[in-house]
Parts: C-alpha cells; sequence; structure tokens
C-alpha cells in the first residue's frame, strides 16, 4: 500500500489558498463581529475563539504532512472549525438582538407600527437561522438555502438600526438587561 504524497509546489499553493481563503478571510469576518458585538452591547461565545484556535492547530499540521489524504483530511477539518466559529459568532449575535426585541413587545413600551416592523424583523432572523442550520446539517452549497456572513451581518445591521433609531433608551435598557444576566450567570 502506498500513500501519495502531494508535490512540495502543489502543497504550497494548497496551503496558501487555505490560508488565505479561509484562515484570513474567516478573521476578518470574526473581527467584523466583534465590533458589531461592541456596538449592540453583545458577547461573543468563548466558542468562536476556541474553534478559529483548533483551525489554527489543524493548518500547522496540515503543513507538516507530506501524504496527501491526511493534507486534505487537515484542510476539512481547518474549514469546519471556522465555519464553527464564525457561526456561533453570527448566532449569538441574533440570539442578543431577538431576546432584546421580544423584551421590547412584551414591555408595551414603543408604538404598534414599530412592534410590526419589529416581528418583522425577528421573523427575518428567524427564517436566516434556519437556513443556516438546514445549510450546516445538509453540507451543501445550495444557494437557496444557504446564507452569507455578509448577508447575515446586513440583516443584524438592519435589524439594529431599527431599534436603534426607534427606541434607543428602551434598546439599550433591555440589551445591558440580557448582557448583565449573562455575566451573572457565569
Amino acid at each position: 500500500m502506498s500513500l501519495e504524497k502531494m508535490h512540495p509546489a502543489v502543497k504550497d499553493q494548497f496551503c496558501e489558498h487555505i490560508y488565505k481563503d479561509y484562515i484570513v478571510s474567516s478573521s476578518e469576518l470574526l473581527a467584523k463581529y466583534e465590533e458589531y458585538a461592541k456596538t449592540i452591547h453583545a458577547l461573543i461565545p468563548v466558542s468562536c475563539y476556541t474553534n478559529f484556535r483548533d483551525s489554527l492547530f489543524h493548518f500547522r499540521k496540515m503543513v507538516s504532512c507530506i501524504e496527501e489524504k491526511e493534507i486534505e483530511r487537515q484542510a476539512f477539518a481547518v474549514k469546519e472549525h471556522l465555519s464553527r466559529s464564525l457561526t456561533d459568532a453570527s448566532s449569538s449575535l441574533m440570539f442578543h438582538l431577538s431576546s432584546v426585541a421580544e423584551e421590547l413587545l412584551k414591555a408595551g413600551e414603543i408604538t404598534e407600527d414599530l412592534k410590526i416592523d419589529i416581528r418583522e424583523c425577528l421573523h427575518s432572523v428567524k427564517i436566516a437561522n434556519l437556513r443556516k442550520r438546514v445549510n450546516g446539517m445538509m453540507i451543501s452549497s445550495d444557494d437557496i438555502v444557504s446564507i452569507s456572513h455578509d448577508e447575515m451581518y446586513n440583516l443584524l445591521e438592519t435589524f439594529y438600526k431599527l431599534l436603534d433609531n426607534n427606541c434607543s433608551e428602551e434598546y439599550a435598557k433591555y440589551s445591558n438587561a440580557i448582557t448583565d444576566n449573562i455575566y451573572d450567570s457565569k
């Protein structure tokens, strides 16, 4: 049984592709989610960072391998950990905004027109989350089901602007309460 070795030049190109197109781009997206979390006073889960770290361990292992199948296995692990990292980040932000919106709807401190707009945003966020989960389960690139991180970010931004522009004091009150509850429970 022979193990096929990857040609060094091909391996270098492959590793460079994984680094640029996955690790660097994911780190930029994660930084964008972190900045957004600060804006909306939300928390990014630790799992985002541990998954990102784990992707780097797999990348290091991939770079040190010479056998083609092992290199491909490690590349898959890199992509999987990066995907988990970004999914955890976007999901936590969606959860935070949805939780604040639900509290705003319960409290009755806002107008009926704003309640309708909030419900529409909540519906969009829930559909986006379902699309993300279904796409993750199917591990497919079906454009009908999948949702990009740019789409997620734009959806979150639209939702936050609606709340911030129309009920910023109420938003701040419930956002802080939710974040404080998370800190208190640790």
